[in-house]
């Protein structure tokens, strides 16, 4: 637990900005909201790893969704049911994010960037743009990772008004407003977790501007997202 703690920080003892989400884990969820909720300044302006790619359009993520081969897989070891799901959604239109224009959105754009991970889904919205962390129903981390995961990432591609970012990614259409959320599968464990966790989370969602929202999959299960909606805590 001890060297899971000090993941959390950087050199000089605070939060890490870029890196820290990825260390945080049901067994240091409540030492790590207790070390965020004491940082909120630093963790909102400190200098954060910029994501500078020259277009955030894969050309395969512009292929249709091969159900075949999707069929062939699921049931595979080694089967990333998240990257499927999302990829499942592209061209859905849900009522709280708009159209899914993109999944698996890489932030990286150089080998010395290793830092920088990948934005699960991609939506539009008027002119609001959604980055969306998407965690499925066997999840079992806590919610708190996924909420700084997602707000690292927005941080990483310009913040609020993602200048870079908006005008980079070739699928976007006059987005002025770059907003951040996290969806969970409803009644998934994550977000019983969620449900549960109390005040001090839900300020912390608040306080960063992190939107909530579950994903309503088919009666079949969760090969597909029939619909994302708020999510009211």
């Amino acid at each position: 637990m001890g060297s899971a703690n000090n993941e959390l920080q950087d050199q000089n003892g605070n939060y890490d900005i870029n890196r820290g989400y990825k260390y945080i884990s049901a067994g240091n969820a409540c030492y790590a909201l207790t070390l965020i909720s004491n940082q909120l300044d630093y963790i909102k302006n400190g200098r954060y790893i910029q994501s500078n790619r020259p277009n955030y359009l894969v050309d395969s993520h512009t292929d249709t969704f091969d159900e075949a081969t999707y069929q062939e897989r699921k049931n595979k070891p080694y089967f990333r049911k998240e990257e499927w799901i999302c990829k499942r959604c592209k061209g859905q239109v849900y009522n709280s994010v708009g159209e899914i224009i993109d999944y698996q959105v890489p932030l990286k754009h150089s080998q010395k960037c290793s830092g920088l991970g990948k934005v699960d889904l991609l939506s539009q919205k008027g002119s609001v743009a959604y980055l969306l962390e998407v965690k499925t129903r066997e999840n079992t981390e806590s919610p708190l990772r996924a909420i700084m995961e997602i707000y690292t990432y927005w941080k990483q591609l310009g913040g609020k008004e993602g200048r870079h970012f908006v005008t980079h990614h070739s699928a976007l259409r006059n987005a002025t407003t770059l907003k951040k959320g996290i969806v969970l599968l409803e009644g998934s464990r994550i977000h019983k977790k969620l449900v549960e966790s109390g005040d001090t989370l839900w300020a912390l969602m608040r306080e960063l501007e992190v939107e909530c929202f579950l994903a309503k999959s088919t009666a079949g299960g969760d090969d597909f997202i029939e619909d994302i909606v708020e999510c009211k805590l």
